[in-house]
């Protein structure tokens, strides 16, 4: 996901020797990756020299979870897509689930929010990235469908404000709560509202950038049946509260090269679609430390 920084090593270099074991090597190194994600990920270096991309995943369903992940990753691939293919899922002794692909080499596409000609660069080749995994075929893959309907939708979305303690209880809640209710009322049966596949967490920090500035996707693990506004608006929401000075250069190239027109409605609707995505994020955070950035997020966001 976007702006998370590189997380301390996840697992004690015992734990990581016996992932090594699984894969039938040894380990000789472990390193977090730039990427790194709630459920941690390391860089791993074998013995024979394989270098992969481990990551731990944790729950009762945290092996059927991996599975759903390669299969992701499989129709990703059939459809033309670059995504580090998951070659093993390893669920050990203790518990724990490994999801295992080889290494990717690229820069991470937030290092390309610099301005000028590499801004506008990136956000035409995410544009245009949009457009194609909007085309995957995601049949069975995607369980929650919470995006797919805008009453539906609604109904999630106001148990999530209600699951959410806040200071400023009265204010924020009136706010966020008319905002569920205008996205309600916008959101039509008519593009850019279709439902398509979203990767549900399109930003630039989940792309590697290799030569000629072609995009290997990462963290296949959110995907969602949204509208085709969904991973634009995310993408907007991302850089916009993170770079806003990228945002402004790189706004209308992501939202041109996605097959979409520029108007005041579309920004509109992808403001209303960020913030409730923030609430999502927020309610469903793993940890109250996580829900707590989550909420200082939706704060800054409504206050906008």
């Amino acid at each position: 996901m976007h702006d998370r920084r590189p997380a301390p090593m996840p697992r004690a270099p015992a734990d990581l020797a016996a992932l090594a074991q699984a894969l039938g090597s040894v380990l000789v190194g472990a390193d977090p990756v730039p990427w790194g994600d709630a459920e941690a990920t390391v860089r791993l270096t074998l013995g024979d020299g394989w270098v992969v991309a481990a990551r731990r995943l944790t729950g009762a369903d945290a092996l059927e979870r991996a599975w759903v992940v390669a299969a992701r990753a499989d129709r990703f691939a059939a459809a033309g897509i670059d995504v580090p293919h998951p070659v093993a899922v390893h669920a050990l002794r203790d518990g724990t689930t490994w999801l295992v692909s080889p290494w990717r080499s690229g820069a991470v596409g937030a290092a390309s929010l610099v301005g000028g000609r590499e801004t506008h660069r990136l956000a035409a080749a995410m544009g245009s990235l949009a457009r194609r995994i909007a085309a995957v075929d995601a049949t069975g893959l995607v369980p929650d469908r919470a995006w797919a309907d805008r009453d539906r939708l609604a109904i999630a979305a106001h148990g999530w404000l209600a699951d959410l303690a806040l200071d400023d209880a009265d204010a924020l809640r009136t706010s966020i709560g008319r905002t569920i209710e205008e996205l309600r009322a916008s959101w039509t049966d008519d593009p850019p509202w279709d439902l398509v596949v979203a990767h549900g967490d399109f930003a630039p920090i989940n792309v590697l950038v290799g030569p000629d500035d072609a995009l290997t996707v990462l963290d296949l693990h959110d995907l969602a049946i949204a509208p085709r506004l969904f991973d634009v608006a995310w993408w907007g929401w991302v850089v916009r509260y993170h770079h806003p000075e990228a945002w402004e250069v790189g706004w209308r190239d992501l939202v041109v090269a996605a097959g979409l027109e520029r108007t005041g409605a579309l920004d509109t609707a992808c403001e209303r679609i960020g913030l409730i995505r923030c609430l999502e994020r927020a309610a469903r955070a793993e940890d109250a430390p996580t829900q707590a950035r989550w909420v200082d997020r939706l704060r800054t966001t409504a206050a906008c």
